[in-house]
């Protein structure tokens, strides 16, 4: 099979894939083993030195979420100045999408202030369906 055909760089694709996939199962795995041996906290870092002098490094990170409704509820018996809150501007893609093909004059005011880069390319390769 010519290796640099689609359907063979579709079919090495498909097995690094794999290959790709087995591997991370397999560091998880490893993982699993090491937290024992080693310590850790929560919402840090920990870093634990092997005996032939290997740093170890476990993270415990903590992930934290917003319930805006009881927010609303409890906000008035906390000091503005305390709560821990601050609003953060973001782009809205389908707006900015739309603005550009709706309101061409304003996306072109607006698009002074927007960067854009290519995204990575995404390549998803599936086998395609037998007949039973």
């Amino acid at each position: 099979m010519n290796r640099n055909s689609l359907d063979g760089l579709a079919d090495s694709w498909l097995m690094k894939k794999q290959e790709v996939e087995a591997a991370k199962a397999e560091l998880i795995a490893i993982e699993q083993r090491i937290l024992p041996m080693v310590s850790a906290r929560e919402d840090g870092s920990v870093t634990t030195q092997t005996q032939d002098g290997k740093r170890v490094t476990v993270k415990l990170p903590m992930r934290y979420s917003l319930d805006g409704k009881r927010l609303n509820e409890i906000r008035e018996q906390i000091p503005t100045e305390l709560l821990p809150l601050k609003v953060k501007e973001l782009l809205d893609e389908p707006a900015l999408k739309n603005m550009r093909t709706e309101h061409p004059h304003f996306y072109k005011i607006f698009s002074q202030c927007v960067s854009s880069k290519p995204g990575k390319p995404n390549v998803t390769i599936k086998e395609p369906a037998h007949a039973v």
